[in-house]
């Protein structure tokens, strides 16, 4: 009797599963019959396309042109057309074979929808943190519909597989799976402006923890996937950096120096120069302090890199705040390990009101701004507000789980 209810529940699980699936698919495909804008997704999509069906190489300027007759007004300039790594379009590739971008666009949105699904459960696997069920409902509303998942959703960012790349190696390092960690650091460079200061830390700290393994499975992994790239294009590494440097004038990327330089013409660089300085300088010193110490502080670490990260002066795009999902998860569920039931309201309330504020400053402060004016408004207010999490938490995080007034207490708890 036991099995048989145990089946019935699995396949109702099942059931509800593919439901959810088929209803999200059908909302991404009517989304996209009057929104074709998933912009990263669809120069890649065209780009991948007039590469299979035409052979022109991505980057150059025959696929850019190509691809801007697949998709008249989403692209429009000289190029680039595409800007990553060659072995990113592997992911792509799937959908490239879809002839119909609408439809295209429709399955890689709901990849895309599952992928911060995961990028939710990898983030609290690197804290063991099981919330509270009042905490639920806020936490996926905030993954879902917070205004950084949205607008990565909206442009179809590959930002969002990158990002569950990142994670799932730091919760891999949890468990010591340092092969699988290596393989997912690897993966996560498919978005390498994105992920490069966060994968030099995390090999910086293995490396001071004598975890040689994973350096190993990240330069494999890196070296198998630069190989296969190599079976198409030949020469791609060399076409990449050609791109990368002919055209970074018109690879609108966002840095504090552009935003103040938008500002205040005469000190903006000077502002941006020395906010780059002020990043830099804390997590040089972070770092240090962080080699050769447990997981625990590594896991702080790790996210005051991907926060400041945005500071530093490494090109970024708002798109790639969907990591951010991370540094909330580990601030919140160090809070409310480390207070119990005095946390009980303090996380969904936290997730609440950052939810909304998020969307109220977008909505009444930044609804006359062009989209530009938006990236350079957003790259600060929420690593700020998460820079200001992380050193609250901080004591908690670096010292150990357990100290001796911590037995104490359990020990006349259970007199």
């Amino acid at each position: 009797m036991g099995s048989r209810r145990s089946s019935l529940f699995f396949a109702v699980q099942v059931a509800l599963a593919i439901l959810v699936l088929v209803g999200l698919g059908w909302a991404n495909y009517r989304y996209s019959q009057g929104n074709l804008i998933a912009h990263d997704f669809l120069t890649k999509w065209a780009s991948e396309r007039v590469y299979a069906t035409q052979g022109f190489q991505p980057y150059t300027t025959q696929a850019w042109e190509a691809g801007a007759r697949l998709l008249p007004g989403i692209h429009t300039g000289s190029g680039p057309f595409f800007a990553n790594p060659f072995y990113s379009l592997f992911i792509i590739l799937p959908f490239a074979l879809v002839p119909d971008p609408i439809l295209a666009q429709a399955f890689w949105l709901l990849v895309l929808e599952l992928a911060i699904a995961l990028l939710l459960v990898a983030s609290l696997s690197t804290m063991q943190w099981k919330p509270k069920l009042l905490s639920w409902l806020p936490l996926l509303l905030f993954s879902f519909f917070g205004l950084h998942s949205i607008l990565a959703l909206q442009m179809g960012s590959l930002g969002i597989v990158a990002a569950l790349f990142g994670v799932s190696a730091v919760a891999a390092l949890r468990t010591e799976r340092d092969e699988l960690a290596g393989l997912a650091l690897a993966m996560a460079s498919i978005q390498p402006e994105m992920m490069l200061l966060f994968i030099v830390f995390v090999l910086f700290w293995t490396i001071s923890r004598r975890r040689g393994k994973v350096i190993l499975w990240f330069i494999s992994g890196v070296a198998v996937l630069s190989v296969l790239g190599m079976f198409f294009i030949i020469d791609w590494p060399v076409q990449y950096i050609r791109v990368l440097v002919k055209y970074s004038d018109q690879i609108q990327f966002v840095t504090p120096s552009a935003a103040f330089m938008s500002w205040w013409k005469g000190i903006g660089r000077q502002l941006g120069w020395g906010l780059n300085a002020f990043a830099a300088a804390i997590l040089i010193v972070e770092w240090f302090w962080a080699r050769g110490k447990d997981y625990r502080w590594f896991l702080w670490t790790a996210c005051l890199t991907i926060v400041l990260g945005q500071w530093v002066g490494i090109p970024t795009n708002i798109d790639y705040f969907v990591l951010m999902l991370f540094p909330v998860v580990v601030i919140l569920g160090t809070i409310d390990q480390r207070l119990e039931r005095d946390a009980r309201w303090f996380t969904p309330g936290a997730l609440i009101v950052i939810l909304v504020g998020f969307w109220i400053l977008y909505s009444r402060f930044y609804s006359g701004f062009s989209p530009q004016e938006i990236q350079y408004s957003l790259l600060f207010p929420q690593p700020f507000v998460l820079l200001l999490g992380l050193y609250w938490v901080r004591w908690w995080c670096v010292r150990p789980q357990r100290l001796i007034v911590d037995d104490l207490k359990a020990y006349e708890a259970h007199q």
